[in-house]
């Protein structure tokens, strides 16, 4: 029995956010199982929508383990921006991030240390991690706009209804978003 039309269309709105890129300071491009959201911010870069680009990434705290030859995510991901002529003087190190609430944080501090002012970011993340990606970001960078470019993936918002690994991703995400985000919004809540 396929999922109602009706379930796959608001999950589908939800979870796989997409802007189009706007001008900004920053490409952000969060650590994970692949380089992708790094092909994606070199392509930004190349067509001028940021002077800058901040992969980040230690290794995975699920599965702890490392980008191949590489010691880090930071380091895969920088290796790839490097191989697509982006200049070194353009990208930027977070090394020590272990989950995606702690690429935004950690992400942050970098940016604060070096006294660059974000007012527009764009987001390259995988599809079906951008609504979580960008609640993390909205809440370290409060003041900027962020902007979600997907990179490519295998499941899409069109595809991840019509395969099982499609749906199991897509329910872990939003499991994930329940679990994590909801202690983001303690601080903010309102006594009536």
């Amino acid at each position: 029995m396929p999922f109602p039309k009706e379930m796959i269309q608001s999950i589908s709105e939800f979870l796989f956010v997409s802007h189009p890129p706007k001008k900004g300071d920053v490409l952000f491009a969060p650590g994970g199982s692949s380089v992708e959201p790094a092909r994606k911010a070199a392509e930004l870069y190349h067509r001028g929508f940021a002077p800058l680009i901040l992969p980040s990434g230690r290794f995975s705290k699920v599965n702890a383990t490392t980008c191949g030859d590489f010691e880090t995510e930071w380091a895969a991901m920088r290796h790839k921006l490097i191989s697509l002529s982006v200049p070194k003087e353009a990208i930027l190190k977070e090394d020590r991030a272990t989950f995606t609430y702690e690429n935004a944080l950690f992400s942050k501090a970098v940016l604060d240390a070096a006294g660059i002012n974000i007012s527009v970011a764009i987001l390259c993340c995988k599809p079906v991690h951008a609504r979580r990606a960008l609640h993390y970001y909205q809440s370290c960078f409060v003041n900027a706009e962020i902007c979600v470019c997907p990179c490519f993936d295998t499941i899409t918002k069109e595809n991840w209804f019509k395969s099982k690994e499609g749906i199991d991703r897509v329910f872990r995400e939003i499991a994930g978003i329940g679990a994590y985000q909801g202690e983001l919004l303690q601080p903010y809540i309102i006594d009536n």
